[in-house]
């Protein structure tokens, strides 16, 4: 069975809820947005995205309401918003910092000057919602995945298309990079993996083992796994650059729409329809711990660069229809132990 990532981002789920094991103690709640018994600024529909700026200090956040926001990542203090006019499924920093990339429902990817909170250009090509972008480890390229089933790569620099990398079946609905910049890895709706030489646009390598589409997708930081969430609720772990299998993590009750490596120990994190974020020993490939369960399923979590904070995106609160009408965001600080 494929599922069509780019039409059911938009669905409401009815998950129920999982009895999360283990949980993870000494994690904190440094900051929340969109908590129902405090007035605060939020975004006002389901926040469907989150990224770290490269030196930790800016969090970043996208959502349904056709915003993106930028925060004190110590604080939580709102200091920019920027309006693409369209649904936000995916943002990212630049290497550097200065540029927030946006991948938007209607099929543009737009760039931002963070330092001026100001609008650079938009990226014109794909057909279909872009799902996913995220920039080359030296921030000359970016690279988007998208429901008209393909992954591009991007001159960030003059806006030009570079390559259209072509394969899926489905749509594509999360790209990432290998630390060296020299590949590219595709999670397809298709129930498949597609690893691309950056330089040439070649297919390199085809992963399959997901039983459903696979949603998410990181890669370690020492560039040697790369983690694969699908909804088939499964986390997969595969050796770089062989595309081997190493294993199959298990426990989430429903889709696995985010994993995040942390960059400062051996440890995956992931989040779930069912409601909850899941923390696993990449040493033991078991479950550690997890976090206290959220009210509504996760779209996205995020490690800060230092790996000493955690936050993660979702919704606080539904209308009678079900409808979000108020984003969550949350940071906790990350125990040294972990």
């Amino acid at each position: 069975m494929r599922i069509n990532i780019a039409v059911l981002l938009t669905a409401v789920f009815f998950a129920t809820p999982a009895n999360a094991q283990l949980p993870a103690p000494g994690f904190s709640l440094l900051w929340e947005k969109g908590d129902i018994r405090i007035a605060n600024v939020t975004h006002t529909r389901y926040v469907k995205t989150i990224a770290f700026s490269p030196d930790g200090t800016l969090l970043a956040s996208g959502s349904e309401d056709e915003t993106i926001r930028v925060w004190d990542a110590a604080t939580g203090k709102l200091l920019k918003i920027f309006r693409p006019q369209s649904k936000v499924h995916s943002v990212a920093f630049s290497p550097d910092g200065k540029i927030l990339a946006s991948g938007c429902g209607d099929g543009a990817i737009k760039l931002w000057d963070v330092p001026k909170t100001a609008f650079l250009q938009s990226l014109s090509g794909h057909t279909s919602e872009v799902l996913s972008v995220a920039f080359s480890p030296d921030g000359a390229t970016l690279a988007s995945g998208s429901g008209d089933y393909t992954a591009r790569l991007w001159d960030v620099s003059s806006g030009a298309m570079l390559k259209v990398l072509k394969g899926h079946i489905y749509g594509v609905s999360g790209v990432a990079w290998t630390p060296d910049g020299k590949m590219v890895a595709s999670a397809g709706s298709d129930n498949s993996i597609k690893l691309w030489d950056a330089a040439g646009g070649a297919c390199l390598k085809t992963l399959t083992g997901h039983g459903l589409a696979v949603i998410s997708l990181a890669v370690s930081p020492d560039g040697k796994i790369l983690a694969s969430g699908s909804a088939d609720n499964s986390i997969k772990l595969w050796e770089i650059p062989s595309g081997k299998l190493i294993n199959t993590l298990t426990g989430h009750q429903n889709w696995v729409w985010s994993v995040a490596f942390n960059p400062a120990t051996v440890m995956l994190a992931s989040a779930s329809s069912d409601k909850t974020v899941r923390l696993w020993s990449l040493n033991s490939t078991t479950q550690t711990g997890s976090l206290p369960p959220f009210q509504f399923f996760i779209y996205s979590i995020a490690f800060s660069p230092d790996g000493k904070s955690l936050a993660t995106a979702s919704c606080a609160s539904q209308d009678i229809t079900y409808e979000c009408r108020l984003g969550n965001i949350r940071v906790y600080r990350v125990p040294a132990q972990w």
